[in-house]
């Protein structure tokens, strides 16, 4: 601490201290400067203030049965950077039946330290008195900055009149110390294939927009939420939009993968077909009660060679909005895996967060997640509606196909937007409606 007390006040400009509503003697401000320069680490009339000694009280000799000194308030600018003013407002009162005779020391420090702000001698308060100052201090960032480093430090204001209530002798207030006037970062975006200039467009924390092309890396911009648009290429597909979290000092990657030709990747469910999981089934059949009903969890029209595991959902409903399903789905995996998805069989509700004990190649038009056994046990309709895993992984809650790079890749939904992905014992007309 001694280097923060020398640079502090070496870089203080200016010092106003009024402690005001009393013609009784007070320190004046050239003094009270004074004694914030003597009272540093070296001076042996205070030492380190703990938050122990300021619930103990800090005054010496008898306690007084008639003043109550009291700090009745204290506020401190609670952020500081560079180029701008630390606050420092403090009040102190007399609540006691009789005057406070002094002379006695109100002053403002830095917890857990023996650094004092400023110290100023009250020689007396009389009951029902208040007293209060503003100290300015306007301490350049070079000062600041070396002396501190950047974090929240907690100040105190006290005073050491003894009297027989010091759980009111002090009062609190945090400091945030930045090291910059804007906390920055960097934003790098990339996009995939390689030197594809595929345009885009991104959205800062204060709504304004900034477009440009490619892969950049955008440096000092202001802490707080981006989002990009990526724009569309001819003969790609358009990555979704994301928006993330731009943190002090971090550097944010934004990647837009742009897969080639123009029928995405999707994720659906349907029944087995008879044919096995490598012949697309149905998205509607029937079954009778105790029956077990074999479905896929289905990648289809892969752009991607391997897999190291995925993550999906889906929910089982009724057309009449039954709250509880009885009817039991397990999961089997083409190899050993670990699923960290949490289900509720009862809601309907299924999470798969899989991750395969090795890669596995996709080669074909279709690959298959997972093998789903239905156990039936409820009369009438069920629909399954495929979704992202709850809780889904960023950019945007779509089912992922994890690649063998540990990435994630989002998948579109192989069904219209408001209709089930595949349907047990349909009422009528199997309601299913494929994207494709």
């Amino acid at each position: 601490m001694n280097r923060f007390q020398a640079m502090l006040i070496s870089g203080l400009l200016m010092l106003a201290l009024i402690w005001g509503c009393s013609a009784e003697k007070i320190t004046s401000p050239g003094d009270t400067d004074q004694q914030a320069v003597q009272a540093g680490p070296d001076a042996s009339r205070d030492g380190v203030v703990t938050l122990e000694d300021l619930e103990s009280g800090l005054g010496t000799g008898e306690k007084a049965t008639g003043p109550d000194v009291a700090v009745t308030a204290f506020t401190a600018t609670p952020v500081v950077v560079p180029g701008e003013v630390l606050s420092l407002q403090a009040t102190v009162s007399n609540l006691g039946t009789s005057t406070a005779v002094g002379p006695f020391s109100v002053w403002i420090g830095v917890l857990g330290t023996n650094f004092e702000f400023v110290r100023v001698d009250i020689d007396r308060l009389v009951a029902g008195e208040l007293r209060g100052g503003v100290v300015n201090f306007d301490v350049p960032v070079d000062k600041f900055a070396k002396a501190y480093p950047p974090g929240t430090y907690t100040l105190y204001c006290t005073h050491d009149f003894r009297d027989n209530n010091p759980t009111n002798n002090y009062l609190l207030a945090d400091v945030e110390l930045r090291a910059n006037a804007d906390p920055a970062g960097s934003i790098r975006i990339s996009v995939l294939p390689a030197g594809l200039d595929a345009p885009w467009v991104l959205t800062g924390p204060d709504g304004a927009l900034q477009p440009g092309n490619g892969d950049t890396l955008l440096t000092g911009l202001p802490v707080g939420d981006y989002t990009i648009d990526w724009g569309e290429v001819p003969e790609y597909q358009t990555p979704a939009p994301e928006t993330r979290t731009l943190l002090q000092d971090q550097v944010l990657t934004f990647m837009g993968t742009y897969l080639a030709g123009m029928v995405p990747d999707y994720l659906t469910l349907y029944f087995d077909g008879g044919g096995g999981p490598d012949v697309p089934g149905e998205p509607c059949t029937t079954a009778d009660f105790l029956d077990h009903v074999t479905a896929y969890i289905v990648y289809m029209n892969p752009t991607v060679g391997n897999t190291r595991g995925f993550e999906a959902g889906f929910d089982i409903t009724t057309p009449a909005g039954a709250t509880s399903i009885f009817s039991l789905v397990t999961v089997t995996y083409p190899i050993d895996a670990v699923d960290v998805g949490t289900s509720d069989p009862l809601a309907g509700t299924y999470n798969y967060i899989t991750g395969y004990a090795a890669p596995l190649e996709i080669t074909g038009s279709s690959f298959v997640f997972a093998t789903l056994d239905i156990f039936v046990l409820d009369a009438g309709e069920l629909d399954f509606t495929l979704r992202g895993s709850i809780p889904w992984s960023p950019p945007n809650n779509l089912p992922k196909v994890m690649l063998g790079d540990f990435s994630l890749l989002p998948l579109e939904l192989g069904m219209a937007e408001g209709s089930p992905t595949m349907v047990l014992n349909p009422t009528g007309d199997c309601p299913v409606i494929p994207v494709q």
